[in-house]
């Protein structure tokens, strides 16, 4: 039985291999090369989860790193004291190369670090059941409530990661949380619904609130952060932290009817950022270009204006 398997395991692996080497190994060497060069460099080089582990803060590293290291401690343990059981030992050092090469890929890229932590579960369970068997022969009552509440927190990442936070985490400033409370109410379902109050029309919009705002109210927008989308990523970046002419070159482009922000969200900083006269960093200080006209939308914190271009709506 096994002998027959090696043929079909040989073509499977040849079949892997030629797909993520395949042409130039571009997916194995860079999983983006499809997206537009602009994309990359105007949106994906700040978003924070592609981003490799190591150009994130300390804190962020740290903390990400921890319960995937615990799981692998747990799986190296584990495998060493399987000693003799030939499945069990294939079991956990299959277990402990994924998670090695997981803990890998997070260093390339963080979102990786997804895989890694769920590979750790089961060498963190193994942790705890094997800690939780000793506290158990203990005579002291006290050990086993209180040392089993320790061992919980320690396997599940959940002390060392307040460890880390307290020593290399930075508080939020008031002006932080003020706008992260702003940004939070400009989401809320109900929030958006209230977009249905007006006559459908495409949106030019954040990026990261796009896919909230197409789901909840039957507007449609230009482009989420999704980087399949690159030329309509790299049209709405430019719209946002361009001049009037970049902004409205997007407008007709795409027939937007609405221009719509809200709250203090981190994309908005990066278009100002970019641009201190673009459109975001005009409609954040209340400088609205003439070809914008402000529609009210009564109950929502949201900053909409229609194209003048357009029949204004009424009391607008």
């Amino acid at each position: 039985m096994c002998k027959r398997n090696i043929p079909n395991a040989a073509a499977g692996t040849l079949a892997v291999a030629a797909a993520l080497l395949g042409p130039g190994g571009a997916c194995l060497l860079d999983p983006y090369h499809a997206l537009d060069p602009q994309a990359r460099r105007l949106w994906l080089s700040v978003v924070a989860e592609a981003l490799p582990l190591f150009g994130q803060t300390p804190e962020v590293a740290l903390a990400t790193l921890v319960l995937p290291l615990i799981g692998l401690a747990g799986a190296a343990l584990m495998l060493r004291r399987a000693r003799g059981d030939a499945a069990a030992m294939r079991a956990w050092a299959l277990l402990g190369l994924l998670s090695l090469a997981s803990i890998a890929l997070s260093l390339a890229q963080t979102r990786s670090a997804v895989t890694a932590q769920a590979m750790a579960v089961p060498g963190a369970a193994a942790l705890g059941y094997l800690g939780r068997e000793r506290l158990k022969a203990s005579a002291s009552l006290l050990a086993r409530v209180f040392g089993s509440v320790l061992l919980f927190l320690c396997v599940s990442g959940l002390l060392p990661r307040i460890a880390i936070a307290l020593t290399l985490g930075t508080p939020p400033t008031a002006r932080e949380e003020t706008d992260a409370t702003a940004t939070a109410a400009c989401m809320a379902p109900a929030t958006l619904g209230r977009f249905d109050s007006l006559p459908p029309g495409t949106m030019l919009a954040t990026l990261d609130a796009t896919p909230a705002l197409v789901t909840h109210s039957h507007q449609t927008g230009i482009a989420g952060p999704y980087h399949r989308n690159g030329a309509a990523i790299v049209a709405v970046m430019r719209a946002w932290a361009g001049d009037d002419a970049q902004a409205l070159a997007t407008i007709h482009r795409y027939g937007v009817r609405y221009v719509v922000l809200c709250g203090a969200p981190a994309e908005g900083a990066v278009y100002i950022k970019r641009n201190a006269h673009g459109l975001y960093a005009r409609l954040a200080r209340g400088d609205a270009p003439i070809w914008l006209i402000r529609v009210p939308l009564a109950g929502t914190p949201w900053h909409v204006w229609q194209i003048a271009d357009r029949t204004p709506l009424p009391g607008g």
